[in-house]
């Protein structure tokens, strides 16, 4: 498959830029295809001493600790070329193992940005082992079509000091911890799966991924590990699906963690994750969920779908426009659950049982969606396809019906233009208007456009056939 290099750095005029070619069994300098090396990290060095450039990496298998040293700068490493297409760029043509490199006594990567680097590129390379895949250091560095399996942590940032980290169009499976530990960076575009944590955030913006079928089990001594899909403090997700992930602890598709910051999650389907206490989300700080679609999660204790957990803030969460539906907690129905009576403010959404009481729900706009308190016109909830259990999937066949479900309305929905301009409604616990990204707002999951003011609840904007 192809793909487009989407950010190579240009550089000035006055820069000495240089070019290497790297090719498997290479024997040469690397200054052409002809002449191409047999180590990355002797085409890095080429470049550190030059000024700047760029590495092309051909088809092959590679065993090196790749290191990109210390202060380079304008460097991309750019795998899955060739000789004979220097156009079209090749996925899975690239395989990086991680081994010792020379003037190192330990193994730490099997690429690692040093210290004070700044706009750096890598892309199209598949890491196959490593003790972790990519270490982030620096500044403007960006990620992209990369493969990473096998480590114990796929792509992590390491020190204070980093911004502009991005992770674009990547996948990263079967790590023994976190598929990515990152802080002040944006994922965008990336499939995180059967990891022992899906991510580990703070700071970050995540836009349009998939982080599924991921599992934290107890660790040595019995300690129950929290957040199957995700661990966040101060961090944004943006359309993502979150799905079959499972944790001893507590959040087994979101953990919302911090010390007074507040995280959003926006359009994101929350479905089928497994948890001690929250089985789709679970906030110890300040969580703001808009337009989300909560189903079919569960919970061994408290909260199927959402728990306010026993944190820090107690200011008070809010949740608008959107949809809880078949959570389970101590095995029976509860759409969301509250530790140490702390705020959790509902509005125009639509919760299967209700919310709090019925004269709040009125003044709220919660719509109780259980099958009995809905007139025939309007059955329930309505989706066109879902699983009927709750939790994430016990057998493979299982997992196969969670991945297929389609969480998009009929025509017959309960939820069906029964929300409205969510910018123009006050929530009491932040003292203002719900602020997300209202520049998102008027289109939905699949960005469909929302049209005249009164917006579906749940993900989706509901779309004549």
């Amino acid at each position: 498959m192809a793909w487009i290099i989407t950010s190579v750095f240009f550089f000035g005029a006055n820069a000495l830029e240089i070019t290497r070619y790297v090719k498997s069994g290479g024997t040469g300098k690397g200054t052409s295809w002809a002449d191409a090396c047999g180590s990355i990290n002797q085409a890095l060095s080429d470049i550190k001493t030059a000024g700047n450039g760029t590495v092309y990496i051909g088809p092959g298998n590679y065993t090196e600790s790749v290191s990109i040293p210390y202060g380079s700068k304008k460097v991309n490493v750019l795998g899955g070329f060739s000789e004979n297409d220097m156009e079209n760029p090749k996925a899975d043509q690239v395989f990086l193992t991680e081994g010792k490199y020379d003037i190192r006594k330990t193994v730490t990567a099997a690429i690692e940005v040093g210290w004070n680097c700044e706009d750096i590129q890598i892309s199209g390379i598949n890491i196959v082992k490593g003790t972790t895949g990519i270490v982030m250091r620096g500044a403007n560095i960006t990620v992209e079509n990369c493969v990473i399996s096998g480590c114990n942590t796929g792509i992590t940032s390491d020190g204070a000091g980093n911004k502009s980290l991005r992770i674009r169009s990547c996948r990263v499976f079967n790590c023994n911890g976190a598929g990515m530990n990152l802080t002040n960076a944006n994922i965008m575009s990336s499939t995180i799966s059967e990891n022992r944590m899906g991510l580990y955030l703070s700071g970050c913006y995540v836009y349009g991924c998939v982080i599924k079928d991921n599992v934290h089990p107890l660790a040595t001594g019995g300690i129950r590990g929290d957040a199957g899909g995700i661990r966040m403090s101060q961090t944004h997700l943006i359309r993502c699906y979150i799905s079959n992930n499972k944790c001893e602890g507590n959040g087994g598709g979101v953990f919302v963690s911090g010390s007074g910051y507040h995280s959003f999650i926006f359009q994101c389907i929350i479905v089928n994750n497994t948890a001690l206490d929250g089985g789709g989300i679970y906030a110890d700080e300040q969580v703001f969920i808009e337009s989300s679609t909560i189903i079919n999660n569960k919970a061994a204790r408290l909260g199927g779908g959402i728990c306010i957990g026993r944190g820090g803030w107690d200011n008070g969460s809010a949740m608008i426009g959107s949809i809880l539906w078949n959570n389970m907690a101590n095995n029976v129905a509860q759409q969301f659950g509250i530790y140490n009576n702390k705020k959790f403010n509902m509005t125009h959404s639509a919760i299967q049982g209700g919310g709090i009481l019925p004269e709040t729900d009125a003044q709220n706009g919660i719509i109780d969606v259980s099958p009995q308190n809905v007139d025939a016109s309007k059955p329930c909830v309505a989706f066109k396809n879902v699983v009927s259990f709750s939790g994430s999937a016990s057998t493979p066949e299982q997992t196969k019906q969670i991945h297929a479900q389609n969480v998009s309305l009929t025509a017959q929905s309960a939820c069906i233009d029964r929300g409205g301009d969510f910018s123009e409604l006050k929530i009491p616990s932040i003292g203002g208007t719900f602020k997300t990204l209202s520049a998102e707002r008027d289109k939905d999951y699949k960005r469909n456009p929302r049209t005249d003011g009164k917006y579906d609840l749940g993900v989706w904007e509901y779309q004549k056939e």
